[in-house]
């Protein structure tokens, strides 16, 4: 977190050192990632549409809607243009990214 009474010396002509910031936070390893997975209601969620990350949880007007709206639209034509192409390194990094980022929200839930 950073220190906003961090004292900085004025006379500095180098860069400021970086412990005016802690980096107390944790971050999900795979095994964890894959124990949430585990869960069958859970794996299928982070598979379906409700497992995309988007910009607004809870869209409360058109723009917020619209930008959503963009990404499921940005993430359905790049599997289209991975399954036509036959891509399928493309295909299993979406897929898995999808469902390793749900994963990880729900782990930052619980944790």
């Amino acid at each position: 977190m950073l220190n906003y009474n961090y004292p900085d010396d004025p006379n500095r002509v180098g860069c400021p050192d970086d412990s005016c910031v802690s980096d107390n936070t944790r971050i999900a390893t795979t095994p964890e990632l894959l124990a949430i997975l585990d869960c069958d209601i859970i794996f299928w969620e982070a598979y379906s549409a409700d497992g995309l990350v988007l910009p607004f949880s809870s869209p409360r007007n058109d723009y917020q809607q619209s930008r959503n709206r963009a990404v499921e639209k940005g993430f359905e034509d790049t599997i289209r243009s991975a399954i036509a192409t036959q891509d399928y390194e493309t295909l299993g990094r979406l897929v898995s990214a999808q469902m390793q980022d749900y994963a990880a929200g729900i782990w930052a839930i619980r944790s």
